[in-house]
């Protein structure tokens, strides 16, 4: 029995049992903020009315919007809500938070980040009904005729690009609400930079740059030359026609970029968390990763 008391009362076993107990708090902390409902509402309007059909303006608009481009309002939502749970330590009042308490601000910040798991849980909901909803409708335009298809579908690695995204949002949100006490500023920084890497992830999908883009846009389109006859191109490829901008472009879904990428965003994800809970090895092993995903997304690259 003493032995059983020394055991439960050693500082590692009470840290690791608060630690689970807060990241349980802090989940319902995370359900609790308006922003994240709000985001998600969003996105789901944004997914009404916008289903797979080919009836857009340009081809594969329906299939880009859809994954990632209307998860736009749940990424800036979850943002929104890391931000003001990540500096409660900072706030006037903070409520709960004793000079006693068992844990640090570091083992506080990973619960934070733990709690996380709420609006990510959402982002993967609402991926899986676009999944779900895709194939029975029958999939996405994509290329033009006589090289095109409206049956195309997100693959698997697209799919987990939204749960990633929201995933460095709320790992930054964290890290920032953490670091600053006025939370106005870095929350009209953040919001402003996740709007211009959605809004305009066209200008940075381009070879060499969507590598580094925070937002992946699929298919990518690779240039052909002028001179192309689609007749001679293979079976599989779709194709689009030139216009008074672009000559032959192949759409092509590209998977081991699409993989690559989602590395590059993990990194991000570790490399804000080690900034959150203020250590250098995570942060340093995050940036190694993220570098490792830029470097294997060019060495692939169809471009």
């Amino acid at each position: 029995m003493t032995d059983l008391a020394s055991h439960m009362s050693h500082p590692e076993v009470v840290a690791k049992t608060s630690i689970r107990a807060l990241t349980s708090i802090e989940a319902r902390r995370y359900m609790g903020r308006l922003a994240i409902w709000v985001g998600l509402a969003g996105t789901i309007a944004l997914m009404v009315g916008r289903g797979p059909k080919p009836d857009e303006s340009w081809s594969g608009e329906t299939y880009v919007n859809v994954v990632p481009l209307n998860f736009l309002p749940l990424t800036i939502g979850a943002f929104i809500a890391a931000l003001r749970i990540g500096g409660t330590d900072r706030a006037a009042s903070p409520a709960g938070v004793a000079e006693g308490a068992p844990l640090d601000a570091d083992q506080r910040s990973l619960a934070r980040l733990a709690g996380l798991v709420v609006p990510v849980t959402l982002s993967i909901v609402v991926v899986i009904v676009v999944a779900i909803a895709s194939r029975v409708e029958g999939g996405f335009w994509i290329g033009e005729a006589p090289r095109r298809t409206n049956s195309a579908l997100h693959s698997f690695v697209e799919l987990m690009q939204p749960p990633l995204l929201i995933t460095v949002a709320g790992a930054s949100g964290v890290a920032l609400g953490r670091t600053f006490r006025r939370r106005a500023p870095s929350m009209v920084a953040g919001a402003v930079f996740w709007f211009l890497a959605f809004g305009l992830s066209w200008a940075f999908n381009i070879a060499g740059g969507h590598a580094l883009a925070a937002v992946q846009l699929q298919p990518m389109r690779i240039n052909l030359p002028r001179t192309t006859d689609p007749t001679l191109l293979p079976a599989d490829w779709f194709v689009t026609t030139p216009n008074e901008y672009d000559g032959w472009q192949r759409m092509l879904v590209h998977l081991p970029t699409v993989f690559w990428h989602n590395v590059y965003l993990l990194g991000f994800a570790i490399l804000w968390g080690g900034f959150a809970i203020r250590r250098a090895r995570p942060a340093l092993g995050g940036l190694g990763v993220a570098a490792i995903g830029v470097s294997a997304q060019l060495i692939v690259s169809p471009f």
